[in-house]
């Protein structure tokens, strides 16, 4: 499922569509498949082809980051650190990068 989902992404091998990507990648997120859901956090967080929701992006990367995955922990103490779209939070950028 993350392969269909990343094949759908990159538009390699088939037809690039963010639709599809998103359906595979989610169905390997809810399996707490680290690398969809950081995925899917990136896909939500920059918007590039779909409408920002940074609820869901936060909400991936922390799935991805509970599961050990470093972009997701670097990502989220980097959020917390600068304050993108939350609160400034010292602590919480500190508990993510020391993962």
């Amino acid at each position: 499922q993350f392969l269909l989902g990343t094949i759908y992404y990159k538009g390699k091998d088939a037809n690039f569509d963010i639709s599809k990507a998103i359906y595979f990648y989610s169905k390997a997120a809810k399996q707490n498949h680290s690398m969809a859901q950081y995925y899917l956090g990136e896909i939500y967080f920059n918007g590039k082809y779909i409408q920002v929701d940074i609820a869901k992006a936060i909400s991936f990367f922390e799935q991805a980051a509970q599961n050990n995955n470093a972009e997701a922990q670097f990502k989220l103490g980097d959020i917390y650190y600068h304050g993108m779209y939350v609160y400034n939070n010292k602590l919480y950028h500190k508990k993510h990068l020391l993962l």
